[in-house]
């Protein structure tokens, strides 16, 4: 899993998990807004001042990881391989990001039910993954000089986004491992990224794209598409915040 960053004073990374395990068993198993600080403080054999050390909050402790996760899928696309296709690209670079925090305890797998079973945080659900799928877009609006709120960039982080739940879901209700888990999912993506790849180049051959500007890694050359630190200007995502 991802480390938030050995700043002084931080708990180590191994800590946080534990924490976040217990605490994940007891939402899942009391209810979410049933959980207080003061339980998971001595279901973990901390004190609460501890469990601040951690987390602001008690939502942070649910959602730290998916902003690192949306953080990690963002860097992987700012850093993919333009001379691969669209859709190859972001394959890799998702899977890249989902191995980062799939971790073997299955804590990432928990994490899914919890936000599947507990209405109180749909709204949290929702708004991160619109905020995964629209990183998508913009990467896809990057490599093809669409709007990412054009037809074709929306369609595929839409597309990805209902292939990552789905895929999730399925692998919970059949107690796959994270090993298992990953290579389902890379399996959905190569299925759906066949036909997302057709339509991206499909919107590309329209007489009135033509005169955008070429998919990178086609004809442009390194001078045009590096800036200094080796990423193209105009692939450089936004981070979310």
């Amino acid at each position: 899993m991802t480390n938030r960053g050995n700043a002084r004073g931080r708990p180590r990374r191994s800590s946080r998990l534990e924490i976040e395990q217990r605490a994940i068993e007891l939402f899942l198993r009391d209810g979410y807004s049933s959980t207080s600080i003061e339980a998971i403080a001595v279901a973990c054999g901390i004190s609460k001042t501890t469990y601040f050390r951690y987390y602001g909050s008690k939502s942070e402790l649910v959602w730290w990881v998916f902003d690192e996760y949306i953080r990690a899928t963002e860097d992987a696309l700012n850093s993919a391989d333009l001379q691969l296709p669209v859709m190859a690209a972001i394959r890799q670079a998702v899977m890249e990001a989902t191995g980062g925090v799939a971790d073997d305890e299955g804590t990432w797998m928990r994490r899914f039910e919890l936000l599947d079973t507990t209405p109180e945080l749909k709204d949290g659900e929702a708004a991160h993954w619109q905020a995964w799928g629209e990183a998508i877009s913009r990467y896809v609006a990057a490599r093809t000089g669409l709007r990412a709120i054009d037809v074709v960039p929306s369609a595929v982080g839409g597309a990805l986004q209902a292939a990552y739940l789905a895929g999730f879901r399925e692998s919970s209700a059949t107690g796959e491992s994270s090993t298992q888990t990953l290579a389902r999912l890379d399996a959905t993506f190569a299925l759906i990224s066949q036909p997302l790849q057709a339509c991206i180049d499909l919107e590309q051959a329209r007489p009135e794209q033509m005169g955008r500007r070429p998919l990178v890694g086609s004809t442009t050359g390194p001078q045009d598409i590096e800036g200094s630190d080796g990423v193209a200007p105009h692939l450089r995502i936004q981070h979310h915040s």
